[in-house]
């Protein structure tokens, strides 16, 4: 069935340009995955937003004069590793 000159064929006299359950199955899979990599590299890792909490509080307590400096350096030590 020719269209201006170009025939449009495909698979069972479809148009190309149509995809079937499958087509649109592995394209929202690709979108999931690439949904799922961008949200793991864009969030802020939990690990690392609770570290500085912690250096956040011996910093203040060490400013308070609650702990020493050896306990500072000590604590800090344990959370920094």
């Amino acid at each position: 069935m020719p269209v201006v000159g170009i025939e449009l064929g495909g698979v069972a006299g479809m148009p190309v340009w149509t995809m079937g359950i499958e087509g649109w199955l592995f394209m929202g899979a690709w979108i999931l995955v690439l949904f799922i990599a961008v949200f793991g590299l864009v969030r802020e890792p939990r690990r690392r937003r609770q570290r500085d909490e912690a250096l956040e509080t011996l910093r203040h307590r060490f400013a308070r004069g609650e702990i020493s400096r050896e306990e500072f350096e000590a604590a800090r030590r344990l959370v920094e590793s």
